[in-house]
């Protein structure tokens, strides 16, 4: 058998945490909120619903870095 190595946890929090995958993240986590409320559990609606507010920072956070990325990289007239 081949040796397995685990990946660093660097590299896993990257993965995770890249602009792409928490993109991905959002609409199952509105599915997910539905369905909590379907099933009348309203306090793990309200924690995925907090999830989604920490998400939608994030990615706010993310665009307003790579927006002042592209101005600074802009040729300036």
């Amino acid at each position: 058998m081949f040796p397995v190595n685990p990946l660093d946890p660097s590299v896993l929090d990257r993965l995770m945490n890249s602009p792409k995958s928490i993109r991905y993240r959002l609409p199952h986590l509105h599915d997910r909120a539905k369905q909590d409320l379907a099933a009348g559990d309203t306090l793990a609606h309200q924690r995925t619903m907090l999830e989604i507010a920490r998400i939608e920072r994030e990615i706010d956070r993310q665009d307003a870095l790579l927006q002042k990325a592209l101005q600074a990289d802009a040729p300036s007239a």
